[in-house]
């Protein structure tokens, strides 16, 4: 290591924290604060920097104000700047994404509000050449006592307050961003408008620490050997770090989840927070089965042949976590993973093979994929396939939340315990469930007898989205030959008898067209006629009598 200084670039979105950061490091004569930033002007900033030799950026994440994506950001540091160190410094710990980062050649992070004797320790070692990651460092070697629970989801007024209160105060920053960059403002104005951005700056920091959207505790990862970071960004085809459709997925569950459709749902069963718990956790348990396939390094064809499984290992995982919370205790001597793995064939049938275009999304959520929309490939960064790849999420998670409720239904419906818990108050008693379970059964039977095979004939999927707090059907249209080939039975003939209907139709359609003109002509020139001319002889025969009445008068 060199004698110079330690340099340090603190890049971070709270200009309140990065100030208090700067004012301890002072303590510290052989570290240098060479500049501070945010995560808009970081790049620019490093691009102007010549000498990093003993550089180390220290960066949180971008603000969720800002629309930077966290994995783009520090992708694009390493592959601009392969030779600076980078330590993560945030109030983040979530795994998935701590891995992410990891892999991209991040070489330390630390929890925001570590204390600033061990974070000199971790600096000093980073410019040595050594990782600071969670196995190395003292943070999460101390015992935690914290269990994962779903966090409560903020009242709607609370999302709303923040929601607007940020907007107006981005809106009022752009407003003074362009006020101090006209070259002719006196300069008393000059000190207003720096003034009120400051302040603006800091009641932003404010909102985002007391009107947070989520609150979530991770627990520590488990140790892991030490990752080469990538020396070259991946080429088409090869695995990538997973985007962020499942954390929008996630806000748009905590603004609460309702049936809008005309279909009964298993989910209408459920009080609304359970209902949004179950979306919750289900999201969860597809976050970590993504990241178990990011990490092994399944390829596309691995991918393919293993769709089952993959469908089967979230719903597995997501009833096996939702249900054993509230799984009576009278039943211990039955293990809830025994009735799970009991059920499985039947909720694979009714639910789980009935979700379309899965591969077409885990390949966008994976891989550096395009989406076909309409045989038009969209790139993976395009509006147009971001927003089929939250369609296809959507659907995905509340069709495997149904196999959840359909498991418990088959099971465990009548429990007690599980009624005055779970069920809304509507469906507390038994003729209620009865009802909502024939109604299901008997939905179940129209639409694979019916409404899907006439899906498959018209080439489209309809799908569950969540838009908005409403759960609501929308149709997509696709090519599906393959499954209109494969069909069979009953299905098979509804196909034949709508392509009947369509070929007879218009022809149907043409005789009785031809037969109403030809009643039309027969009512009109000839009766209509007849009756004209009847109607002339009488109104004459009328004429003539009322003449030889005047004459005799006369």
């Amino acid at each position: 290591m060199s004698e110079r200084s330690l340099q340090l670039l603190l890049i971070d979105d709270d200009p309140i924290f990065s100030l208090g950061l700067v004012t301890a490091l002072a303590a510290f004569d052989d570290i240098e604060i060479c500049d501070r930033v945010d995560t808009a002007k970081a790049i620019s900033t490093l691009a102007a920097l010549t000498d990093r030799e003993n550089l180390i950026a220290i960066a949180d994440l971008p603000s969720p104000t800002r629309a930077i994506d966290p994995l783009h950001f520090f992708q694009q540091i390493e592959e601009n700047y392969p030779d600076l160190r980078v330590l993560l410094l945030t109030a983040t710990a979530e795994s998935r994404l701590l891995k992410s980062l990891r892999a991209l050649g991040v070489e330390g992070y630390l929890p925001k509000g570590t204390a600033i004797e061990e974070l000199v320790q971790i600096l000093r070692k980073i410019v040595a050449g050594n990782t600071a990651w969670p196995a190395q460092t003292s943070t999460y070697l101390q015992p935690l006592n914290l269990q994962l629970s779903v966090p409560p989801s903020p009242p709607q007024w609370l999302l709303n307050l923040r929601r607007s209160g940020l907007a107006q105060i981005e809106k009022s920053l752009v407003g003074i961003e362009r006020q101090l960059q006209k070259s002719d403002l006196p300069t008393f104005d000059w000190f207003y408008w720096q003034g009120r951005q400051r302040e603006l700056k800091t009641a932003r920091s404010l909102v985002d620490r007391l009107l947070p959207v989520e609150v979530a505790i991770a627990p520590p990862v488990a140790s892991e050997p030490p990752q080469t970071p990538p020396t070259t960004p991946p080429t088409s085809g090869e695995l990538v770090a997973i985007p962020y459709p499942l954390e929008a997925l996630l806000n748009k569950i905590q603004l609460g989840v309702r049936n809008q459709t005309k279909l009964t749902l298993e989910l209408d069963i459920l009080q609304s927070d359970k209902r949004q718990e179950l979306l919750y956790l289900t999201v969860r348990q597809l976050q970590d089965v993504l990241e178990e396939l990011h990490f092994l390094k399944v390829t596309r064809e691995e991918l393919s042949s293993r769709i089952d499984l993959f469908l089967g290992e979230v719903w597995q995982k997501t009833t096996v976590e939702f249900v054993s919370k509230y799984y009576p205790p009278d039943r211990d001597n039955i293990s809830i993973v025994d009735l799970v793995r009991q059920d499985s064939l039947a909720i694979a049938d009714s639910q789980l093979q009935r979700i379309p275009l899965v591969f077409e999304l885990l390949d966008y959520l994976l891989y550096d994929s395009a989406i076909a929309i309409d045989n038009v490939s969209y790139r993976h960064e395009s509006p147009e396939a971001k927003a089929r790849a939250a369609d296809l999420l959507d659907n995905l998670t509340i069709y495997i939340a149904r196999g959840t409720m359909q498991f418990l239904l088959n099971q465990l419906a009548e429990e007690e315990a599980i009624k005055y818990t779970l069920y809304d108050r509507n469906f507390i008693s038994s003729r209620e469930i009865a009802r909502l379970r024939n109604e299901l059964s008997w939905q179940f039977r129209q639409d694979r007898y019916f409404l899907e095979p006439k899906a498959i004939f018209e080439s489209r999927y309809r799908l569950l989205v969540i838009e908005g707090s409403q759960i609501q059907i929308k149709s997509i249209s696709a090519p599906r030959l393959q499954d209109l080939e494969a069909l069979q039975g009953i299905p098979f003939i509804v196909t034949l008898a709508l392509e009947t209907r369509d070929s007879l139709a218009p022809r149907i359609r043409a005789v009785i067209a031809f037969l109403g003109r030809g009643v039309v002509y027969v009512l009109t020139q000839v009766i209509g006629r007849a009756i004209g001319l009847i109607g002339q002889g009488i109104i004459q025969g009328l004429g003539n009598v009322v003449q030889e009445t005047r004459y005799r008068k006369k």
